[in-house]
């Protein structure tokens, strides 16, 4: 079970989770436990989760039965997911109210934005060759198509699910900010004192890719995108990179690829973990509104995408293969963003600038102010090993 201990120390604006265990421990702490929510041997905690669909233990001709009928009675209220054992109410905050969508995105689209991803190295690790040298994997989704703050996702097996092969990955919001200064920050590199080794040191966080985001409900049945007329109304989460621009074995490794799509869910956090080694101690705390969501079902999609304002929401990502029509929508956005990067470059060094990945770093550089906390960004460049 992940740590009390918090891996991004931020200012008093920024909501955080304390399930991260980069903080200075006893001379137990290890490289290998370093991560957050890594058990002893080095392990994501939510490993044992990914291979099962969570739920209680009951032989599997039964489980199979059982999770059928509850996966029906949930697809009937417009959710994904399996029923609860019970409903209670939790949280008293107040939710935030619905916000509009701007007018000039699909129906089905709940929420878009850009989304950037960083790997962490494990303690001592200052040149990670490969996915056995890393810590965590995280990403920030920054929405642009409402008011909301920006969120930094961690996902427990250190890479994407591949969109193909139908894998499910547990993750959590780790982080939870108006500023990306502040979760950027959260990022660099942090030392700690044991008795038997001294200082040690967790490295800084390198940026793996960037690109734009989509947060859509299929099977939507009409204008309404709640996914309430045509079918079960399965939420995906499909992304197209647009640096590095040619993904190359730091994406690949990570699972981060050109273009994906998938299934996001979302867990109730009034139901028990499905292991002992799976999900988190401390659950997120919905208010009452958000909780009616979730009905009697353990998992719904992210029909609402406020949920992920959350801190220590637990969530389920399904590859899902590419949404052919999410991904025409992202690459309309992808190509709205490279004619203002070229605008804005040729306007700063007042002259002509059809260099687009120089003008699309630039770019990337000014959204995240990588420079602040010393986060390295060879890797979107060229996609390679540093």
């Amino acid at each position: 079970i992940p740590s009390d201990k918090g891996e991004n120390e931020t200012t008093e604006k920024s909501t955080e989770v304390a399930d991260t265990a980069d903080e200075p421990q006893e001379e137990e702490k290890t490289e290998e436990t370093a991560a957050a929510g890594d058990d002893k041997d080095g392990k994501p905690v939510m490993d044992k989760a990914d291979a099962d669909e969570p739920g209680t233990k009951e032989p599997p001709a039964k489980r199979q039965a059982t999770d059928a009928a509850k996966d029906e009675a949930c697809k009937e209220d417009g959710d994904t997911g399996t029923k609860a054992d019970s409903g209670k109410g939790a949280g008293e905050a107040d939710a935030q109210a619905p916000l509009e969508k701007k007018a000039d995105i699909p129906d089905n689209v709940i929420e878009e934005g850009r989304i950037y991803f960083f790997y962490r190295p494990k303690v001592e690790t200052e040149d990670p060759k490969s996915i056995d040298d890393l810590q965590r994997l995280f990403f920030i989704l920054s929405p642009t198509s409402r008011e909301g703050p920006l969120r930094m996702l961690a996902v427990g097996k250190k890479r994407m699910p591949k969109s193909t092969g139908h894998e499910r990955f547990f993750g959590f919001v780790n982080a939870v900010d108006k500023s990306m200064d502040t979760l950027v920050e959260g990022l660099a590199s942090n030392s700690y004192e044991t008795k038997t080794k001294g200082t040690r040191t967790t490295p800084a966080a390198r940026v793996a890719a960037e690109g734009v985001y989509s947060i859509c409900n299929s099977n939507s049945g009409g204008n309404s995108g709640s996914g309430g007329n045509g079918g079960a109304g399965t939420t995906h989460l499909s992304y197209k990179l647009e640096l590095p621009q040619e993904p190359g074995p730091v994406q690949a490794e990570l699972g981060i690829a050109a273009a994906a799509s998938l299934v996001l869910s979302i867990k109730n956090p009034d139901t028990p973990n499905p292991g002992p080694n799976a999900g988190l101690g401390n659950k997120a705390e919905f208010p009452k509104e958000k909780m009616e969501q979730f009905g009697n079902c353990r998992w719904i999609g992210c029909r609402d995408p406020e949920l992920l304002d959350y801190p220590r929401c637990e969530f389920l990502l399904v590859g899902a293969g590419e949404d052919k029509h999410a991904t025409e929508h992202l690459q309309q956005l992808l190509e709205s963003d490279v004619v203002k990067a070229l605008h804005a470059a040729e306007k700063g060094s007042g002259g002509a600038e059809d260099d687009e990945e120089a003008a699309l770093l630039a770019k990337l550089r000014a959204e995240l102010h990588p420079q602040k906390a010393d986060l390295p960004t060879e890797p979107v460049q060229d996609g390679q090993w540093e």
